[in-house]
């Protein structure tokens, strides 16, 4: 139990120091990304419910998550593929 909390701590401290500011931009992209994805789908199934389903827009989340990481050059062309 010590060494996770020891370890939680280690993260914490991790996190909060100017070092990881490029790594909180990249979890901010990431859940904009997702969300961004999320939205697009949804309007999809929404314009077009017999060509999309809701298992596609469920599978956006994860993918707009992964390619809001890589960036937006890699999000935009990874959306629209």
């Amino acid at each position: 139990m010590l060494s996770t909390v020891t370890a939680g701590r280690k993260w914490a401290l991790r996190w909060s120091t100017t070092d990881s500011i490029p790594k909180r931009r990249a979890v901010i992209l990431t859940l904009i990304g997702m969300a961004a994805a999320i939205a697009f789908f949804g309007l999809l199934l929404l314009v077009s419910p017999t060509g999309i389903g809701l298992g596609d827009v469920k599978l956006a989340g994860p993918l707009g998550a992964y390619l809001g990481w890589l960036g937006a050059a890699a999000f935009v062309t990874g959306l629209l593929a």
